[in-house]
Protein backbone atom coordinates (compact mmCIF):
# COMPACT_ATOMS: atom_id res chain seq x y z
CA UNK A 1 0.00 0.00 0.00
CA UNK A 2 1.55 3.48 -0.99
CA UNK A 3 1.64 6.25 1.28
CA UNK A 4 -0.78 7.92 -0.37
CA UNK A 5 -3.61 5.08 -0.19
CA UNK A 6 -3.08 4.70 3.21
CA UNK A 7 -3.53 8.75 3.46
CA UNK A 8 -6.74 8.06 2.08
CA UNK A 9 -8.39 5.41 3.91
CA UNK A 10 -7.17 6.99 7.29
CA UNK A 11 -8.73 10.30 6.09
CA UNK A 12 -12.27 8.73 4.51
CA UNK A 13 -12.08 6.83 7.98
CA UNK A 14 -12.07 10.11 10.24
CA UNK A 15 -14.13 11.33 7.66
CA UNK A 16 -16.57 8.74 8.69
CA UNK A 17 -15.80 9.01 12.45
CA UNK A 18 -16.66 12.71 12.35
CA UNK A 19 -19.78 12.21 10.65
CA UNK A 20 -21.29 9.51 12.98
CA UNK A 21 -20.23 11.82 16.32
CA UNK A 22 -22.23 14.50 14.27
CA UNK A 23 -24.87 12.53 14.30
CA UNK A 24 -25.05 11.16 17.42
CA UNK A 25 -24.76 15.01 19.19
CA UNK A 26 -27.64 15.42 16.72
CA UNK A 27 -29.80 12.76 17.77
CA UNK A 28 -30.57 13.69 21.50
CA UNK A 29 -31.02 17.50 20.64
CA UNK A 30 -33.46 16.46 17.94
CA UNK A 31 -35.57 14.29 20.10
CA UNK A 32 -35.29 16.98 22.69
CA UNK A 33 -36.37 19.51 19.85
CA UNK A 34 -39.67 16.96 19.01
CA UNK A 35 -40.41 17.01 23.06
CA UNK A 36 -40.79 20.48 23.01
CA UNK A 37 -42.76 20.77 19.78
CA UNK A 38 -45.24 17.99 21.46
CA UNK A 39 -45.61 19.74 24.32
CA UNK A 40 -46.68 23.11 22.38
CA UNK A 41 -49.42 21.06 20.83
CA UNK A 42 -50.65 19.44 24.23
CA UNK A 43 -51.17 22.86 25.21
CA UNK A 44 -52.48 25.28 22.78
CA UNK A 45 -55.33 25.03 21.28
CA UNK A 46 -57.47 26.60 18.65
CA UNK A 47 -55.93 29.03 15.74
CA UNK A 48 -52.38 27.93 17.90
CA UNK A 49 -52.24 24.27 17.39
CA UNK A 50 -52.05 24.18 13.45
CA UNK A 51 -48.80 26.24 14.11
CA UNK A 52 -47.75 23.87 16.82
CA UNK A 53 -48.16 21.12 14.81
CA UNK A 54 -46.78 22.44 11.95
CA UNK A 55 -43.86 23.18 14.41
CA UNK A 56 -43.75 19.21 15.16
CA UNK A 57 -43.31 18.42 11.31
CA UNK A 58 -40.39 20.73 11.24
CA UNK A 59 -38.75 19.35 14.49
CA UNK A 60 -39.34 15.69 13.15
CA UNK A 61 -37.17 17.04 9.87
CA UNK A 62 -40.42 16.64 7.44
CA UNK A 63 -40.85 20.53 6.97
CA UNK A 64 -44.39 21.55 5.27
CA UNK A 65 -45.10 23.87 1.75
CA UNK A 66 -47.80 25.68 1.45
CA UNK A 67 -49.93 23.14 0.29
CA UNK A 68 -49.13 20.80 3.28
CA UNK A 69 -50.10 23.29 5.68
CA UNK A 70 -53.21 23.78 3.99
CA UNK A 71 -54.30 20.52 4.29
CA UNK A 72 -53.26 20.27 7.98
CA UNK A 73 -55.62 23.33 8.44
CA UNK A 74 -58.00 21.43 6.50
CA UNK A 75 -57.84 18.29 8.24
CA UNK A 76 -58.20 20.10 11.95
CA UNK A 77 -60.79 22.26 10.59
CA UNK A 78 -62.51 18.48 9.39
CA UNK A 79 -62.39 16.96 12.99
CA UNK A 80 -63.85 20.14 14.76
CA UNK A 81 -67.00 19.98 11.95
CA UNK A 82 -67.55 16.15 12.86
CA UNK A 83 -68.52 14.44 15.91
CA UNK A 84 -68.02 10.99 15.61
CA UNK A 85 -64.86 8.57 15.16
CA UNK A 86 -61.78 9.53 13.19
CA UNK A 87 -60.18 6.81 10.89
CA UNK A 88 -56.83 7.48 9.63
CA UNK A 89 -55.58 5.14 6.57
CA UNK A 90 -51.51 5.09 6.93
CA UNK A 91 -50.01 5.95 10.43
CA UNK A 92 -47.74 9.04 10.34
CA UNK A 93 -47.73 12.79 12.47
CA UNK A 94 -50.91 13.68 11.52
CA UNK A 95 -51.91 10.47 13.82
CA UNK A 96 -50.22 11.53 16.58
CA UNK A 97 -51.76 15.38 15.84
CA UNK A 98 -55.49 14.14 15.87
CA UNK A 99 -54.97 11.94 18.94
CA UNK A 100 -53.97 14.80 21.09
CA UNK A 101 -56.77 16.92 19.54
CA UNK A 102 -59.24 13.97 20.53
CA UNK A 103 -58.06 14.18 24.12
CA UNK A 104 -59.17 17.42 24.57
CA UNK A 105 -62.86 16.25 23.32
CA UNK A 106 -63.55 13.75 25.42
CA UNK A 107 -65.58 10.60 23.76
CA UNK A 108 -64.53 11.10 20.22
CA UNK A 109 -61.48 8.46 18.97
CA UNK A 110 -59.19 7.93 16.70
CA UNK A 111 -58.00 4.51 14.75
CA UNK A 112 -55.09 4.21 12.35
CA UNK A 113 -54.57 1.60 9.88
CA UNK A 114 -51.41 0.61 9.26
CA UNK A 115 -49.31 -2.34 8.58
CA UNK A 116 -45.72 -1.24 9.66
CA UNK A 117 -44.82 -2.15 12.75
CA UNK A 118 -42.04 0.57 13.12
CA UNK A 119 -44.53 3.04 12.62
CA UNK A 120 -46.97 1.46 15.10
CA UNK A 121 -44.25 1.06 17.82
CA UNK A 122 -43.23 4.95 17.63
CA UNK A 123 -47.00 6.02 17.58
CA UNK A 124 -48.45 3.72 20.55
CA UNK A 125 -44.95 4.97 22.89
CA UNK A 126 -45.95 8.43 21.99
CA UNK A 127 -49.34 7.66 23.16
CA UNK A 128 -48.34 5.97 25.98
CA UNK A 129 -45.80 8.88 26.83
CA UNK A 130 -48.22 12.15 26.90
CA UNK A 131 -51.26 10.01 28.26
CA UNK A 132 -53.41 10.20 24.54
CA UNK A 133 -56.39 7.65 25.73
CA UNK A 134 -58.27 8.24 23.07
CA UNK A 135 -56.10 6.62 19.42
CA UNK A 136 -55.72 3.42 19.03
CA UNK A 137 -53.69 1.82 16.37
CA UNK A 138 -54.54 -1.55 14.55
CA UNK A 139 -52.10 -3.55 12.55
CA UNK A 140 -53.34 -5.02 9.60
CA UNK A 141 -51.67 -6.89 6.43
CA UNK A 142 -51.95 -5.64 2.81
CA UNK A 143 -52.76 -7.56 0.08
CA UNK A 144 -53.06 -7.09 -3.72
CA UNK A 145 -57.02 -7.29 -4.61
CA UNK A 146 -57.96 -6.58 -7.96
CA UNK A 147 -54.86 -4.50 -8.81
CA UNK A 148 -54.89 -2.65 -5.79
CA UNK A 149 -53.38 -2.66 -1.87
CA UNK A 150 -56.03 -3.03 0.41
CA UNK A 151 -55.90 -3.73 4.24
CA UNK A 152 -57.18 -7.11 5.29
CA UNK A 153 -59.34 -6.07 8.32
CA UNK A 154 -63.06 -7.37 8.36
CA UNK A 155 -65.51 -4.18 9.22
CA UNK A 156 -66.57 -5.81 12.94
CA UNK A 157 -62.73 -5.47 13.83
CA UNK A 158 -63.20 -1.38 12.76
CA UNK A 159 -65.14 1.28 14.85
CA UNK A 160 -68.33 2.29 14.03
CA UNK A 161 -70.09 5.92 13.01
CA UNK A 162 -66.96 6.79 11.61
CA UNK A 163 -67.63 10.29 10.59
CA UNK A 164 -64.31 11.54 9.00
CA UNK A 165 -61.60 9.81 7.39
CA UNK A 166 -57.77 10.56 6.14
CA UNK A 167 -56.68 9.23 3.64
CA UNK A 168 -52.68 9.51 4.46
CA UNK A 169 -51.97 6.27 2.48
CA UNK A 170 -53.21 8.28 -0.97
CA UNK A 171 -50.35 8.20 -3.21
CA UNK A 172 -48.28 5.57 -1.98
CA UNK A 173 -49.75 2.66 -3.70
CA UNK A 174 -52.83 2.36 -6.44
CA UNK A 175 -55.82 2.95 -5.33
CA UNK A 176 -55.15 3.66 -2.18
CA UNK A 177 -57.71 6.23 -0.93
CA UNK A 178 -60.16 3.64 -3.01
CA UNK A 179 -59.70 0.71 -1.57
CA UNK A 180 -59.55 2.80 1.99
CA UNK A 181 -62.94 4.12 1.37
CA UNK A 182 -64.45 0.05 0.24
CA UNK A 183 -62.76 -1.02 3.34
CA UNK A 184 -64.83 1.93 5.94
CA UNK A 185 -67.95 1.88 3.95
CA UNK A 186 -70.24 -0.31 6.09
CA UNK A 187 -68.78 1.51 9.21
CA UNK A 188 -69.71 4.97 8.06
CA UNK A 189 -71.93 7.58 9.53
CA UNK A 190 -74.93 8.84 8.42
CA UNK A 191 -72.67 12.19 7.46
CA UNK A 192 -69.36 11.84 7.07
CA UNK A 193 -66.11 13.45 5.54
CA UNK A 194 -63.20 12.01 3.58
CA UNK A 195 -59.99 14.01 3.17
CA UNK A 196 -57.57 12.38 0.83
CA UNK A 197 -54.01 13.51 -0.56
CA UNK A 198 -51.99 12.64 -3.89
CA UNK A 199 -54.87 11.11 -5.50
CA UNK A 200 -54.23 10.49 -8.90
CA UNK A 201 -56.55 12.90 -10.48
CA UNK A 202 -56.59 10.97 -14.29
CA UNK A 203 -56.78 7.37 -12.71
CA UNK A 204 -58.33 7.64 -9.19
CA UNK A 205 -60.60 10.08 -9.16
CA UNK A 206 -63.38 8.77 -11.63
CA UNK A 207 -63.20 5.54 -9.67
CA UNK A 208 -63.85 7.60 -6.26
CA UNK A 209 -66.58 9.39 -8.14
CA UNK A 210 -68.34 6.69 -8.80
CA UNK A 211 -67.94 5.24 -5.21
CA UNK A 212 -69.61 8.32 -4.15
CA UNK A 213 -72.12 8.60 -6.51
CA UNK A 214 -73.05 5.21 -5.17
CA UNK A 215 -72.84 6.20 -1.64
CA UNK A 216 -74.92 9.73 -1.69
CA UNK A 217 -71.68 11.88 -1.21
CA UNK A 218 -70.50 14.45 -3.32
CA UNK A 219 -66.50 14.36 -4.47
CA UNK A 220 -64.95 17.89 -4.64
CA UNK A 221 -61.53 17.65 -6.74
CA UNK A 222 -59.81 20.85 -4.30
CA UNK A 223 -56.73 20.97 -6.09
CA UNK A 224 -55.80 18.77 -8.90
CA UNK A 225 -52.35 19.51 -9.05
CA UNK A 226 -51.85 18.29 -5.35
CA UNK A 227 -53.76 15.37 -6.10
CA UNK A 228 -56.22 16.77 -2.93
CA UNK A 229 -59.80 15.40 -2.64
CA UNK A 230 -62.82 15.60 -0.72
CA UNK A 231 -65.86 13.36 -0.10
CA UNK A 232 -68.77 14.41 1.50
CA UNK A 233 -72.15 13.08 2.87
CA UNK A 234 -74.33 15.47 4.83
CA UNK A 235 -78.38 14.57 5.90
CA UNK A 236 -81.28 17.11 4.60
CA UNK A 237 -82.80 17.92 7.56
CA UNK A 238 -86.59 18.14 6.34
CA UNK A 239 -86.90 14.80 4.43
CA UNK A 240 -84.15 12.88 6.45
CA UNK A 241 -82.58 11.53 3.35
CA UNK A 242 -79.02 12.04 2.04
CA UNK A 243 -78.11 14.65 -0.36
CA UNK A 244 -75.44 14.31 -2.68
CA UNK A 245 -73.68 16.50 -5.76
CA UNK A 246 -70.85 15.17 -7.73
CA UNK A 247 -68.37 16.73 -9.51
CA UNK A 248 -66.31 15.66 -12.06
CA UNK A 249 -63.03 15.60 -11.39
CA UNK A 250 -61.66 16.83 -14.61
CA UNK A 251 -63.03 19.84 -14.03
CA UNK A 252 -61.48 23.44 -12.73
CA UNK A 253 -60.20 22.75 -9.34
CA UNK A 254 -61.31 25.27 -6.57
CA UNK A 255 -59.16 28.49 -6.23
CA UNK A 256 -58.06 27.49 -2.66
CA UNK A 257 -55.97 24.31 -1.47
CA UNK A 258 -58.17 23.94 1.65
CA UNK A 259 -60.79 21.62 1.78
Amino acid sequence: MSLAEWFENHRKALVERMRTSRERQRGPKRMVAIHDAVIRLLENNGEGRVEAAVSLYERWGDELDAAGKSYLRASLNEFDRHPGNVLISSAGLMTFILGVAAERDKGRQVWCLEHDLHWIAVLRSWFKRYAIKGAYMIQVPVRIIGGMVRYQIHPRHLPKNISLIICERAGTAPGSALSTLLTVAPNLATEFTAVCRRVDVHAEAPLLRRWAQKHQASFVVVDSARGLVKLTRTTNIRSGRAEYAVADPTERPAETATA
